[in-house]
């Protein structure tokens, strides 16, 4: 401060000298521009430390607050002032599931059921960690409903004398509990229908027993469209019977008509529940928030499953119920929990799905490559297979050849010696048939062969063929034994290589069949496709009908201050 003032009368001083002097021609300067300078020069450390205030506080500024609500999508773009100008930046300490696209410097985020509120830094891109960040940002997070995990029942007015909390709890309790075979079967369900008419007939009519009615049949499972059409006339009539609007029929109705995929009428079905809301009657302000939230899952859950017009009629019936609690924040925002629940969990079964589809495909192209490789490798191996048995049988002709030379020739020796003693016996064969023939006279008495030349010449045929014979059988006995060496070689030789012959033919008969089987996969495998993802979710899995609740709930009306 001493400085600047110093400064400030220096100023002064050269001001007034320079005023002085002002008619001296080309000797001095402005007054004013000299001003200007010594007042810059005064003012300009003051400046900057100014600067360096507001950098200093820039990082202790509020942060920017942001508000996400579970189940729900949120989205926020940063703005050119909480940027600065086109500076790139990042958002760091973002939560699991959020995101944050540098380009567009938009964050998006769904938080889960239990998540809480994160601090935030907007931050230049490639700063160093621990630098003065150029917004703070406190990322809140605001709880969703929260269903009841008990209620208390909606109160239902006495008709009869004969009605007290204790006998029509026991009724409905017997109904709840009536046995009924689990199996599809005409007129499965008439003992029971009998059961009811007999408590009605005993007690009046009450909403209740057709509304146990209803709750005992779906909790048989296994049902026909015939045994759903009877489930929602039991409903229809409780919501009948029930003087005011009895809200557990309602439910169980839209429901029963979203199970059975009927859009159009559970589409009509949400303004009666929207009116019997409205009304509220005896109904705690804790039920109306369950029943809301019920009804807003329900809704998400047609959304779902709405396909062309229905979509338009649904979106119809969605907005008349909000504009019906526009001044009902609370009841509005219950609403879009459910919708905003059962939206969360049907998209995370969607990823669910498309996961499985994907690890699905990936399992079959592994298990075709795997498939692919073992055809090659059986390939190879029958390749090598073949290459062995040609070796094998290469080593085993060389050396069956030198002994399959020798024996050639006394093979084509013993040929015509068994085939010059073949002539021989038949020549001998011929000799006898005629001696046999010619000795014989016409009155059947035997000749003398001394009296008969042909005779005799034919019995000296005989025995000169005969030691022809002998002669012949001595050369080939000859022969046995000269070839008998040989055919021992040859035999050890068949031995020795035998066994690995047919080793090595059986081992390619075997890689020819796997591999045959092998090609058969990879063709088969080929040809076939990963079908697309397809989500058709089923109501029990989002929307379940908890029973134990349920049954709960209707007995506990007559002892909670529901009768």
């Amino acid at each position: 401060m001493a400085v600047f003032l110093i400064r400030c009368s220096l100023g002064a001083c050269i001001s007034g000298w320079i005023g002085r002097n002002r008619g001296v021609e080309g000797r001095g300067l402005s007054a004013t521009v000299v001003m200007l300078a010594v007042l810059s020069l005064a003012c300009g450390p003051a400046k900057a430390q100014v600067a360096e205030q507001s950098e200093g506080s820039a990082s202790e500024a509020a942060p920017l607050e942001l508000v996400a609500r579970e189940y729900s999508d949120f989205e926020h773009q940063f703005t050119g002032d909480e940027l600065g100008a086109g500076i790139p930046v990042n958002l760091t300490g973002l939560p699991d599931g959020a995101t944050f696209d540098a380009t567009t410097k938009v964050l998006k985020w769904c938080p889960p059921e239990g998540a809480e509120s994160r601090e935030l830094l907007l931050v230049a891109a490639g700063q160093k960690a621990g630098a003065v960040p150029m917004q703070r940002v406190h990322l809140a997070v605001q709880k969703a409903y929260q269903p009841a995990i008990h209620l208390v029942p909606q109160a239902l007015p006495l008709k009869t004398k004969k009605q007290t909390p204790q006998n029509l709890q026991e009724a409905v309790r017997s109904i709840l509990e009536f046995p009924i075979s689990g199996k599809p079967m005409l007129k499965r369900f008439e003992a029971l229908d009998k059961h009811v008419r007999k408590a009605q007939s005993t007690f009046g009519d009450d909403a209740r027993f057709e509304v146990a009615r209803a709750l005992r049949i779906i909790q048989v499972g296994a049902l026909t469209v015939s045994d759903n059409r009877v489930v929602l006339d039991s409903l229809n009539r409780a919501i009948e019977k029930s003087g005011s609007a009895y809200l557990a029929a309602h439910s169980l109705k839209l429901w029963m008509l979203i199970r059975t995929n009927d859009i159009p009428r559970a589409t009509e079905a949400i303004s009666p529940f929207a009116e019997a809301l409205i009304v509220k009657g005896a109904v705690s302000h804790e039920e109306l928030m369950f029943r809301l939230h019920e009804l807003g899952m329900l809704i998400g859950f047609m959304q779902e499953k709405a396909r062309g017009a229905q979509v338009t009629a649904l979106a119809k019936s969605r907005d008349d119920l909000l504009q019906a609690f526009a001044q009902e924040e609370e009841c509005i925002q219950t609403i879009q929990d459910g919708m905003n629940r059962i939206r969360v969990s049907i998209r995370e079964e969607k990823l669910a799905l498309n996961e499985r589809r994907e690890s699905k495909a990936k399992e079959g192209e592994q298990k075709q490559q795997e498939t692919v490789e073992k055809q090659e490798q059986l390939t190879k191996d029958l390749s090598a297979a073949d290459t062995s048995l040609q070796e094998i049988e290469k080593k085993w002709r060389e050396e069956a050849a030198p002994v399959d030379a020798e024996l050639a020739p006394l093979q084509d020796k013993m040929k015509q010696l068994s085939e010059q003693y073949r002539d021989l016996q038949g020549d001998m064969e011929v000799a006898n048939a005629n001696i046999q023939l010619n000795g014989v006279d016409s009155n059947g008495m035997l000749v003398n062969p001394s009296s008969s030349t042909f005779l005799q010449t034919l019995q000296s045929r005989c025995v000169a063929i005969q030691e022809k014979i002998d002669k012949k059988e001595v050369e080939i006995r000859q022969l046995e034994k000269e070839m008998a060496p040989l055919v021992a070689r040859r035999k050890t030789v068949d031995q020795k290589w035998n066994k690995s012959r047919v080793a090595a033919g059986n081992e390619m008969k075997k890689l020819r069949r796997n591999l045959g089987r092998t090609s058969r996969q990879v063709s088969n495998q080929a040809g076939k496709v990963v079908a697309p993802a397809r989500f058709d979710p089923v109501l029990a899995d989002f929307v379940p009908i908890d029973f134990d609740f349920q049954r709960s709930y209707l007995l506990e009306s007559f002892t909670a201050g529901g009768t």
